[in-house]
């Protein structure tokens, strides 16, 4: 690298430099790696400085004081002798797609650095997650790239989302024939998502499930089905205890007919099932947890006792709630809690304390029509539309067992 002059114009000092009896120095000279250099100070970073006064010298002599814009001109001046300028590859912006839809790629904003250098092959591989085409042998097979400035691919639909890393791989001419360089290349990539028109199966159960100790409860998921034409559904999994894991023997039931598996509870007790369904294509999706209630004691029946007007649209009912043993073993200190109700109501009242209830006994909750009280009342707004439904949960003794029973269904089954 020459600098032969300070203050002037940068084609005056190269002709200075061109004239003068020194020659361009090797790659590395004094310690400097004068390729290095050009490369981190004017390509990479293009900042300078004159800390260090690597940047202009006197061949064998010694390193010129200088300034940073004579630094700039020597560097500039030594680009084209011992530096080779890379060619740079835009495979444009990433895209988001449906499958079977043409996807275009356009390498065109990719650029050489050097203008003495033309781009002389563009490569394009659709799926880099199977490899690069191009270092298994000269040409894509089919579907796997393209070669020229643009190309395009359709993505298949695979059941599921998917993303596709595409990459494309410019190749330079090597310069003019009277000074040739080795060819250069340069890679890019863009991200592909290809969204599916499958969708997931949809499981359907008959819950929320409500059963007596002893008596096989049926789970059944057989009504599921998958909305995509031409799917099936190859799998069923019940979890029946609530733990996260399926088809486990004998805790999640046994199967009797495809979808369908029964279990029999021993004692009393609450818990949730979920079932999930998985189709052909591996698409699978699972119920929200619907409850199980296995009990003694169920609600009947429900009749209004009084009511009093509170508002325009407010009234205030008393209740009476008939609560039978359905089961075939006496229950003591049967406790009846209203937990839920229909969303035009709220609850006032809420528990009623029932005593010992033999098998098929009956029992109803206290309510004074001329007092206005009763164990259980809510409050009715008429201005609000009717949905949801009531739920309870019963607390008793049996065989010397307390139980908790919450998620009790309206009646019983």
């Amino acid at each position: 690298m020459l600098v032969c002059c300070t203050g002037a114009s940068i084609i005056a000092c190269w002709r200075a430099c061109s004239e003068a009896p020194y020659g361009i120095p090797d790659d590395n000279f004094r310690g400097i790696d004068w390729t290095q250099e050009y490369t981190d100070w004017l390509v990479n970073s293009r900042q300078f400085t004159h800390a260090t006064y690597k940047g202009s010298y006197f061949r064998g002599i010694y390193n010129w004081f200088n300034q940073d814009f004579d630094t700039y001109v020597a560097l500039a001046i030594l680009a084209p002798e011992v530096a080779s300028l890379p060619p740079v590859a835009q495979a444009g912006p990433d895209q988001s797609v449906l499958p079977g839809t043409v996807v275009n790629f356009d390498g065109s904003a990719s650029v050489h650095t050097d203008p003495t250098k033309a781009l002389f092959v563009y490569r394009w591989d659709f799926d880099a997650s199977d490899g690069l085409w191009w270092e298994a042998g000269p040409f894509p097979a089919a579907g796997e790239g393209a070669v020229g400035v643009t190309a395009s691919n359709v993505y298949a639909d695979t059941g599921s989302p998917e993303d596709y890393t595409v990459t494309l791989q410019v190749t330079d001419n090597g310069g003019p024939p009277a000074n040739p360089d080795p060819a250069m290349t340069d890679s890019d990539t863009l991200n592909v998502h290809v969204e599916t028109f499958q969708v997931p199966p949809v499981p359907v159960t008959n819950g929320p499930w409500a059963a007596i100790p002893g008596v096989p409860v049926t789970f059944d998921g057989s009504a599921s089905f998958d909305p995509n034409p031409g799917d099936t559904i190859v799998a069923y999994d019940w979890d029946l205890d609530g733990d996260g894991v399926f088809n486990e023997v004998p805790d999640d039931g046994t199967p009797v007919a495809p979808g369908v598996v029964t279990k029999t509870f021993a004692a009393p007790t609450s818990g949730v099932a979920t079932l999930r369904v998985t189709d052909n294509h591996g698409a699978s999706a699972a119920s929200d947890a619907e409850f199980i209630a296995v009990g003694l004691a169920y609600v009947t029946a429900y009749e209004n006792c009084w009511v009093t007007r509170t508002g325009r649209f407010t009234y205030h009912y008393g209740m009476i709630i008939t609560v039978e043993n359905i089961g075939d073993a006496e229950i003591q200190n049967l406790e009846m809690t209203l937990t839920g109700v229909p969303d035009n109501r709220t609850i006032f009242d809420d528990m009623s304390l029932l005593g010992t209830l033999a098998p098929a006994a009956q029992a109803a909750t206290a309510c004074d029509p001329g007092a206005k009280t009763a164990d259980i009342s809510t409050v009715l707004n008429r201005r609000v539309p009717f949905g949801g439904t009531w739920e309870w949960k019963a607390e008793f003794d049996s065989d010397g067992t307390h139980y908790v029973i919450p998620n009790l269904p309206p009646l019983a089954p």
